[in-house]
């Protein structure tokens, strides 16, 4: 018999502890009403409820988004309602009134009273019509993004066609092409021509804008910027906002350095040019200016063209070309101090639709650019600029570019386009191979599909004969780039992919959108005239309409989708969660027991020590 460890005593007091804890988490989970209240109690089934408990919570966000949804839909559908009982009311007056039986200055004059009346109620509710300060019905949800969605093509080689001891220069593709979506449903030309805009710092006294082909002609104004004229047409609508656009040009005069022979002269292995005075003439794509370097100090003429056509010519003047024998090393180009325009600045506005314009800038800076091809025949040639400046034929007509001792400036723009490039979701790069340069473009995309453009850029002229109107880099800036899309998106869904996204778009229910401005029935013909205005203004606002109907009844089908699964996955939820309280409760019967009886056993173990006495006794 020991009296140090009372053995008996240590395993009743161990049966007890683990009694008495089984017993508290017990209570725990029936007081809680959880059998998980700690990762300790389940951590797979931890993990698994609360990601569900998280789609749960978005899925009864989601319920809650498309009731507003519908509700907004239905204020939207109740007001054009009210608009299309009024235009049923101006076809019932307009039939009337085109009745030979009326009087046009006594009785049509009173139906015309009411139709102006009407129309003038149909611009209230256009106007004023909204569901939590957002407006419905006055356009501003029909006009698609606001940024233009542009693209480009990269620059083209030079090529000299062999006709004899006479060359005609000629090049394609060059520059960029210029596309701006959403412009009348149509792929839309876009022009930008210059007038009058000398170097030494003189600013253009005009130009004109082609939009959809409409020309909108800008002027100068006596502070020597330009304007615009608001209320231009495109393709037959009216812009709802103000088109602005400026063009501001300074440029650096061109030097001529004479060559030993006191003309300037360009040297390319097997050809030789004399007089240098010559006419790059682009039409559709790229810059257009006249260059006289042979005699004296020369002027140049800008005339900036963006089309999407691509073509270009360049035609000689006074320039004689002559065959050598080639060795095949590289050409040369002498007696060209300065080149191109310098300092150009394009701030245009282009417009989708009747919607808000989008705004973009376009810097010109005129430098040196490295890798101009010169095809003369079956020869290529290649211009170098810069010390260890390399464009190399690397196979299958992929040309390396070695950036060695560029410009500080260059090299700059290289490093901001590739920080960009791994800063920015939704990019793109691209480094042109057999092409002159550097293109980069850092492009984000808006809600609804359409790039919006951010950030600022180079397009800079390259070498040689003047012939080649490079883009290094160019980006492009929007005016409002956080509002890609103007219609309204609606989160009808717990995750924020596309398809859990809808897009509702209402039309501009105003007069003008609908066709009536100036709607007239004073007289029986012009009354006539008005019933066929008046009943494709009924159809408009009935497809609209129907529209909306159709996006309530699919929102209430998927307010009904998100409550099931709402409910399905709250359940599964609750099995992995919840305390089954029978189930429990008999857990707790028998721990309660067990705990009893380690305290009557640990009281029995605790007495046992005491026969020792009746042994020392």
């Amino acid at each position: 018999m020991r009296i140090q460890h009372n053995i008996m005593a240590l395993n009743a007091y161990r049966n007890y502890n683990t009694n008495t804890s089984a017993l508290s988490k017990n209570l725990e989970k029936l007081s809680s009403g959880y059998k998980i209240n700690r990762a300790g109690d389940d951590a797979a089934g931890l993990a698994i409820s609360e990601k569900m408990r998280a789609q749960i919570t978005g899925l009864n966000a989601a319920q809650k988004n498309v009731k507003d949804g519908i509700s907004l839909v239905k204020t939207a559908e109740g007001a054009m309602q009210e608009i299309q009982d009024m235009l049923n009311r101006m076809d019932y007056l307009a039939t009337q009134s085109a009745n030979g039986t009326y009087d046009n200055e006594v009785d049509r004059a009173n139906l015309q009273k009411e139709v102006d009346q009407l129309l003038d109620e149909i611009d209230r509710i256009a106007e004023s019509s909204n569901f939590n300060g957002i407006k419905l019905l006055d356009g501003s949800l029909d006009t698609g993004a606001k940024a233009a969605s542009t693209t480009w093509s990269d620059p083209a080689d030079v090529s000299i066609g062999n006709a004899g001891q006479a060359h005609q220069l000629a090049t394609t593709a060059v520059g960029h092409a210029l596309r701006t979506d959403g412009v009348d449903r149509q792929d839309p030309t876009f022009t930008v021509d210059l007038t009058n805009v000398e170097f030494n710092a003189e600013t253009a006294n005009g130009f004109t804008i082609n939009i959809g082909g409409v020309d909108i002609d800008v002027t100068k104004g006596a502070d020597g910027t330009t304007a615009l004229k608001k209320g231009d047409k495109l393709s037959g609508e009216n812009l709802a906002k103000a088109i602005a656009a400026a063009v501001n040009a300074t440029a650096t005069t061109v030097k001529g350095t004479k060559a030993a022979d006191a003309t300037e002269s360009a040297v390319l292995n097997g050809l030789e040019i004399d007089g240098l005075v010559y006419k790059a003439s682009v039409e559709g794509s790229s810059v257009k200016f006249e260059l006289q370097t042979a005699d004296k100090d020369g002027a140049a003429i800008l005339d900036q063209e963006l089309k999407n056509d691509g073509t270009a010519t360049i035609e000689q003047q006074g320039v004689t070309i002559t065959d050598k024998a080639g060795d095949g090393t590289d050409g040369t180009f002498t007696g060209l101090d300065a080149m191109g325009h310098a300092n150009t600045k394009i701030n245009i506005g282009v417009a989708e639709k009747a919607g808000d314009l989008a705004h973009a800038t376009i810097d010109l800076t005129g430098k040196i650019k490295d890798g101009t091809k010169l095809t003369i025949g079956d020869k290529t040639y290649v211009f170098q600029v810069g010390k260890d400046s390399k464009v190399t034929e690397a196979g299958d007509g992929e040309v390396l570019i070695d950036m060695k001792d560029v410009e500080a400036d260059d090299a700059q723009l290289v490093d901001k386009a590739i920080a960009k490039l791994t800063n920015q979701e939704n990019t793109w790069f691209r480094l042109e191979s057999g092409k002159t340069g550097l293109l980069t473009a850092v492009e984000k995309v808006g809600t609804d599909g359409k790039p919006v453009y951010a950030g600022t850029g180079d397009i800079t002229t390259t070498a040689g004969l003047q012939s080649n109107f490079q883009i290094s880099q160019m980006t492009y800036t929007a005016a409002d780039p956080g509002d890609a899309s103007k219609s309204l998106q609606l989160q009808i869904g717990d995750t924020s992919d596309s398809y859990n996204q809808l897009q509702v778009k209402v039309g501009d229910m105003h007069r003008t959108a609908l066709g009536l401005n100036g709607l007239n029935i004073g007289t029986a013909q012009d009354a006539s005239n008005a019933i066929q205005k008046i009943k494709d203004a009924i159809n408009q606002v009935s497809s609209v309409r129907g529209d909306l109907g159709a996006t309530q009844n699919r929102l209430e089908h998927t307010a009904n989708n998100l409550s099931v699964m709402a409910e399905n996955i709250q359940d599964a939820e609750s099995t992995i969660r919840d305390t089954d309280v029978a189930e429990e409760m008999m857990a707790y019967t028998k721990n309660n027991i067990l705990v009893q009886s380690a305290q009557a056993m640990l009281a029995q173990a605790n007495a046992v020590p005491q026969g020792a006495l009746q042994l020392l006794g």
